[in-house]
């Protein structure tokens, strides 16, 4: 295609290669923000990519992290902290996930979430970033005291969800064994050993997604 005069590849294509060549994290970056810009499912990129790469080089690689994208990560860092928490073998949170704040009667948007089989709420987890501090002085008069305050104040919120509410650093999340005992600690189950990235083979309908997946290393 052509972007200003210049022929580049499509966006879909970029995006494929790179989850075909990059390591699986940095992969998992891009197919997020893919489905991110393009308002899409990881139901869809995996379809789509089976539909137009089949039999290319490095589609098992792709399809693995396709099954794991989502559009609702908001960021690269969230992105990275969550595909160590797949290589890691957690089980995979839900993101950005709504709770009712009883006392200022609003919601309160939070990074992960991780329920059970049931479907009851595990334990809740927050990615820190160091640029709200470092910019506090832009945000406020407060400065990084009243950003300290705030931030916790909405964690004592969250914890009338009566889960543990976990904080975790990006440098804390990509160290090997820490975020695994964190949040093992705070309840949250590990998958089927072996079934860290997978390869889907089939899957349903987007709304009634069976997915039927392959043990990769």
């Amino acid at each position: 295609m052509s972007v200003g005069g210049v022929r580049v590849t499509s966006l879909l294509r970029t995006a494929f290669d790179c989850m075909r060549s990059l390591p699986a994290d940095e992969a998992l970056v891009v197919a997020d923000s893919l489905l991110r810009k393009t308002g899409r499912t990881a139901w869809w990129l995996v379809r789509t990519i089976k539909d137009a790469y089949c039999g290319w080089r490095g589609i098992g690689r792709a399809l693995a992290v396709a099954r794991f994208a989502d559009g609702r990560s908001e960021n690269g860092g969230e992105s990275m902290a969550r595909a160590a928490i797949i290589r890691q073998g957690l089980e995979v949170p839900v993101l950005q996930q709504w709770f009712f704040d009883p006392v200022e009667g609003l919601g309160r948007r939070v990074d992960f979430a991780w329920y059970n089989e049931a479907g009851e709420l595990v334990a809740i987890g927050e990615l820190d970033g160091a640029c709200k501090l470092e910019d506090a002085d832009k945000v406020g008069k407060g400065g990084a005291t009243e950003v300290l305050s705030a931030e916790r104040r909405r964690e004592s919120r969250l914890t009338f969800s009566k889960v543990p509410v976990v904080r975790f650093t990006f440098a804390e999340a990509t160290r090997d064994g820490y975020l695994r005992r964190l949040l093992t600690t705070a309840g949250v189950s590990m998958r089927e050993p072996g079934a860290v990235w997978a390869r889907v083979r089939r899957m349903g309908t987007e709304e009634h997604p069976v997915m039927v997946y392959d043990r990769v290393a």
